[in-house]
């Protein structure tokens, strides 16, 4: 039997939240959402594609709203417990904020929550950032991995304003080295590949997801660095409700042999998240 499809990688917020949000992501990227946001979108999503398991979180932007973004989170997971499609908790991180280092422990400890994420560019704050130092040493503390936005960021496409090239990464992943790290959108591959291949190869406390569009363009390229750093290094992300699942997991079942697609979608993530999944 095929093992099960797990994702590293999904944005959900509250059903009153969803126009808005969709709204706002199509007037500042020119990107239309896939899906929109809701929790029984998400749900109907993962059927159809054959997903078990969604690390799920919530995005706000400033820090007196992360403890009621992640409650939202733990809620929609307790809701999830016991049925065939699951959710595990991601808990959001705000970057450069203070009191990340307090809500980590509490989603750790408190929530139940597998993962955390955080966005440096939402906040325009490098990674390298001493302010950060204090969040990363919890995480690390806590054995949890983080999800790191890795690439430009699709708001602010001015060069000028990029936070999160994976080059930004280096000096993070080597000061913080027993900090569990996924590098979202292929560690930034489609516009910085060689950046992208050569922060994999220096740090091996870094994986990277899948979540890039491959609804128009057969990135081929991409068997290629998948192949070149090992299937070992990858987890299957979708970016949900950004992107299709079912676009990404159609081009992974048709580029790559089974072995390897069914370590990047299902035991790579076994391997890395402290989850019964």
């Amino acid at each position: 039997m095929t093992p099960i499809i797990l994702d590293c990688h999904v944005h959900a917020w509250p059903d009153a939240l969803v126009q808005r949000n969709v709204e706002m992501i199509k007037s500042l990227s020119g990107i239309t959402p896939a899906y929109d946001g809701s929790i029984s979108s998400l749900e109907k999503c993962m059927e159809k594609c054959g997903t078990s398991r969604s690390l799920v979180n919530n995005i706000v932007l400033k820090p007196e709203l992360m403890r009621k973004a992640n409650d939202w989170t733990a809620k929609a997971v307790a809701a999830s417990k016991g049925r065939d499609i699951e959710l595990l908790g991601m808990g959001w991180l705000i970057a450069g904020a203070q009191e990340s280092v307090e809500e980590a422990e509490r989603c750790a400890n408190e929530l139940g929550f597998k993962a955390f994420k955080m966005h440096h560019s939402h906040m325009k704050i490098l990674p390298e950032d001493p302010k950060n130092f204090e969040i990363y040493e919890k995480i690390s503390q806590l054995g949890l991995p983080v999800l790191f936005h890795c690439g430009r960021n699709p708001y602010a496409r001015d060069s000028s304003t990029q936070y999160c090239t994976p080059d930004k990464f280096e000096p993070v992943l080597s000061s913080f080295d027993r900090m569990k790290v996924i590098l979202g959108h292929f560690a930034g591959f489609e516009d910085d590949p060689e950046d992208a291949r050569q922060v994999l190869s220096n740090h091996r406390n870094a994986v990277a997801d899948t979540a890039i569009d491959f609804s128009e363009k057969p990135y081929k390229e991409v068997v290629d660095f998948i192949r070149s750093l090992g299937v070992s290094r990858f987890v299957f992300g979708s970016d949900f409700p950004i992107h299709d699942p079912a676009h990404t997991i159609d081009w992974l079942k048709k580029s790559l042999d089974q072995d390897e697609f069914d370590s990047i979608t299902n035991s790579n993530f076994k391997g890395l998240f402290r989850a019964s999944a």
